[in-house]
């Protein structure tokens, strides 16, 4: 692909292949990706390269950060359609990057219809708004203290929270000290 690429640097198909068609194991991922972002260099406005290598980081390596980065990028891009906004929502909730995952998911609240539905985004949505507002507070934390609490018991401690916000869902919200952010546990 890169040959061809070389030989005809707008031949779309070729990069857009490289992201869906060549990917079988963990390691053409990163094979890939010099190809697509070489495709994103000679095609700004496509929605679909930064798409594919997103999804490629967030399906074969798990990398919800790096994924998330280039789909949210893709979901910025002219004509880039709403229906993968649900892989997009996932992608930075599992990555961290919440205050992102609350626009995703206003927008998917704004294009429903269906009220069972409008209910359940409603609560994921403040589920997302306490994992936002938690880190937040951890950030804080951090820039006062200069390091980071060993539990989310620690900034109720310490005066930065008044107490830990309830789940609208049940769950837990926990520090989790290697991914440095808040998560939700069962």
């Amino acid at each position: 692909m890169d040959l061809i690429t070389n030989r005809d640097p707008k031949y779309f198909t070729a990069y857009l292949f490289s992201g869906m068609g060549l990917i079988h194991r963990f390691d053409d991922v990163k094979r890939a990706k010099p190809l697509l972002e070489k495709g994103m260099k000679i095609f700004p406005d496509s929605w679909e390269l930064p798409f594919w290598l997103g999804y490629d980081y967030y399906m074969y390596l798990e990398d919800y950060d790096i994924g998330g980065r280039y789909l949210w990028r893709a979901a910025q891009k002219p004509g880039a359609p709403k229906r993968f906004l649900a892989l997009l929502l996932s992608t930075l909730r599992k990555g961290g990057s919440y205050e992102k995952a609350l626009w995703v998911l206003h927008e998917m609240l704004k294009g429903t219809q269906d009220e069972r539905l409008k209910i359940v985004y409603g609560k994921k949505l403040i589920q997302l708004e306490n994992l936002a507002f938690l880190q937040q507070s951890v950030m804080t934390y951090h820039a006062v203290k200069g390091h980071f609490p060993s539990n989310l018991a620690d900034l109720i401690k310490e005066g930065f929270v008044e107490r830990l916000p309830e789940d609208p869902i049940g769950m837990k919200y926990e520090w989790d000290q290697g991914k440095r952010r808040v998560v939700i546990k069962k």
